[in-house]
């Protein structure tokens, strides 16, 4: 989907000092967003380079996603970063961002079906519950999403755990308990994620819900061109970038 682009008005500071802002559709101000954005790119490798530099934004779009609350298409506000290195190098050099609860080429929000699969860890398809829930009546809509959420979750879990083994000093590997679900191991993944961050940084860290960990993952398997940075060069430098 193209967006079209809209100008003006002032880029201001988050109002709400908590990343779960950006992890839901009532709560997202894209303002905020773009600030957050910013933040990130000062310690997180360029998508398009692999680089740091500034991120540069060439426009802001308008992106349609499905209100969980009424089952309408609503517009928010994303942005268009620009590589001028990228560019020069022959390869993609613009990239949509999108906040969290949007998965990409789709108008269902990620957020009522991660809420739907922590009701149902098994992935069973209740369609009477799932269809009010994501705001679609297609039964093969509601199957795809819970079934690409599920493979989703499978391999952030995996993916984390893989990461935090190699933080042998700051971070510690729970036993498996049989039967777990892969969503309630991401669980404990994320949070293990949040005390390492806290220990090499010695300092509170912001906590990561797991939704940002299934974007993200998301957002690297749906990339039409390869992204740069791989997740775990990503994961090192925003977790534990240095901060002396």
């Amino acid at each position: 989907m193209r967006g079209r682009p809209v100008f003006g008005g002032p880029v201001c500071p988050p109002t709400i000092q908590s990343i779960d802002q950006y992890c839901t559709l009532n709560g997202y101000d894209w303002q905020a967003y773009v600030v957050l954005v910013r933040q990130l790119f000062i310690f997180t490798p360029c998508l398009l380079c692999g680089q740091l530099h500034v991120l540069k934004i060439r426009a802001f779009l308008w992106r349609k996603v499905r209100s969980p609350e009424d089952g309408l298409n609503t517009e928010i506000i994303i942005i268009l970063i620009f590589c001028k290195t990228a560019k020069e190098q022959g390869w993609q050099y613009t990239k949509r961002l999108l906040p969290p609860f949007v998965i990409p080429y789709c108008v269902i929000c990620r957020e009522p079906v991660m809420a739907y699969i922590r009701q149902y860890p098994d992935g069973a398809i209740h369609s009477a519950i799932a269809s009010p829930m994501m705001g679609t009546i297609d039964i093969r809509t509601i199957r795809r999403h819970v079934r690409l959420a599920m493979h989703l979750i499978k391999d952030a879990s995996l993916q984390l755990w893989e990461f935090l083994s190699g933080l042998s000093g700051y971070a510690s590997l729970p036993a498996h308990r049989p039967g777990a679900s892969p969503l309630e191991s991401l669980d404990k993944a994320a949070q293990e994620m949040d005390r390492a961050a806290t220990r090499v940084q010695g300092c509170s860290a912001e906590t990561i819900p797991v939704l940002v960990y299934v974007h993200a993952l998301n957002v690297y398997t749906r990339a039409r061109n390869p992204i740069v940075p791989v997740p775990t060069l990503v994961l090192q430098a925003t977790f534990f970038h240095d901060t002396s």
